[in-house]
């Protein structure tokens, strides 16, 4: 079994390791410290495709595997984990249902703008 990743993983994590370092490392400190929610970043995460990566292209998604997805939290969480997990949560739990499990009238309204972050998705659980 090969591990090695595939040429279209290394240059999603390396654009996004190169996004990062530019765009959110200089500030992490400063929007943990302030208490400041990034919006501009989440949306430039979508604008680059990087919150679609692993969604069919018929929704806008680039049409890559789960693994791609994990390497984009992971790169993000890197930097800051508090972005990282707010584009898990966008993807996985709220993008992620609505384009599994609801009406195709329902997926094709809200999954295109939400893998371009004009949406932002959120997901409630309660015990």
């Amino acid at each position: 079994m090969n591990f090695d990743l595939t040429e279209e993983q290394r240059r999603i994590r390396e654009t996004l390791t190169d996004f990062a370092e530019r765009e959110i490392k200089p500030h992490s400190t400063k929007w943990d410290k302030d208490e400041t929610f990034p919006r501009h970043i989440v949306e430039q995460l979508g604008q680059l495709g990087f919150l679609g990566v692993a969604f069919p292209e018929k929704f806008g998604g680039g049409g890559a595997d789960t693994l791609s997805q994990v390497l984009v939290v992971e790169g993000l969480s890197r930097y800051d984990a508090s972005i990282g997990l707010t584009c898990a949560a966008h993807m996985s739990l709220s993008t992620g249902h609505i384009a599994g499990f609801a009406s195709d009238d329902q997926r094709n309204r809200y999954v295109p703008e939400m893998l371009q972050a004009k949406k932002l998705g959120a997901w409630c659980l309660t015990e």
